[in-house]
């Protein structure tokens, strides 16, 4: 299919900080990181705390971002301490107000890290220039089974959209 933008891609063996560190330093975020469980999204998000990822500009424009938002549900807390360090979760398991925050701030290019499932994959038009598979195998309701070709460019075209993540033309 032609597109405005290539897409690349590549394989690694790398553990999946390191992998997202290289990633950043060659200015390669938003970055999709994505899971197919919601506990491995959470626990990539926790993990990438330790990453410096914001500027205080940026953390300052989250803070202000934050003031009006009620994080008042058991999970509340830890979604916006994500989100101060500019890493989102996105998931069918979130209640709508954290999946729309997380789209809004990605929407404002405040994100550069979004941690999640494959939700986030089937249309919702956030600005992402990488997208990182954690794996290529899904559970189906029924049982484990390879990513379809259709399901893989479906996901990985969350990246490189003119226009949206800063990506150029070819």
């Amino acid at each position: 299919t032609e597109r405005p933008v290539l897409l690349e891609f590549s394989w690694s063996e790398r553990p999946l900080a390191q992998t997202i560190e290289q990633l950043l330093a060659q200015d390669k975020a938003p970055i999709y990181v994505v899971h197919f469980t919601q506990a491995e999204a959470a626990e990539s998000a926790q993990d990438f705390t330790s990453l410096n990822l914001c500027t205080r500009t940026e953390k300052d424009q989250i803070a202000a971002e934050l003031e009006t938002v009620r994080f008042n549900s058991p999970y509340g807390p830890e979604i916006r301490k994500w989100l101060r360090h500019g890493i989102g979760l996105h998931h069918a398991g979130l209640l709508p107000k954290y999946r729309v925050l997380v789209e809004r701030l990605a929407q404002r290019g405040l994100l550069k890290i979004i941690c999640g499932t494959d939700t986030l994959g089937v249309g919702i038009n956030v600005p992402i220039r990488t997208v990182v598979f954690t794996g290529l195998a899904k559970f189906d309701g029924t049982r484990h089974r390879l990513l379809k070709a259709r399901e893989f460019h479906q996901i990985a075209g969350r990246a490189g959209r003119h226009q949206r993540d800063g990506s150029q033309r070819r």
